[in-house]
């Protein structure tokens, strides 16, 4: 599985794709009913280093998108966090 799941499990789901991304990369995010506070998504490189940061409002489903043609090819993560707290990670290839 491309997640890991800290706190309360069976809040939400995450899907990234294409996996490896050459131009674009999406992450789709299916929310249980019962989250009604923000949800908070970073992009990091292999260093650890932000190189995006997004918040948004609950949504039954969300697919946001990130053009990856300036970034180099290598490892990247991701980190979800709902209502402050509960929290998925995982990981991504840029290949191009």
């Amino acid at each position: 599985p491309i997640s890991a799941t800290c706190g309360e499990r069976g809040r939400f789901d995450i899907n990234i794709f294409p996996n490896p991304a050459k131009n674009l990369v999406n992450l789709g995010i299916q929310l249980s009913d019962n989250v009604r506070g923000e949800i908070a998504i970073q992009l990091l490189d292999a260093t650890g280093r932000l190189l995006e940061q997004r918040t948004i409002k609950p949504n039954a489903t969300s697919l946001l998108s990130w053009n990856t043609e300036s970034y180099a090819n290598g490892f990247y993560s991701f980190q979800v966090c709902v209502e402050g707290h509960d929290c998925k990670v995982g990981k991504f290839v840029v290949h191009q």
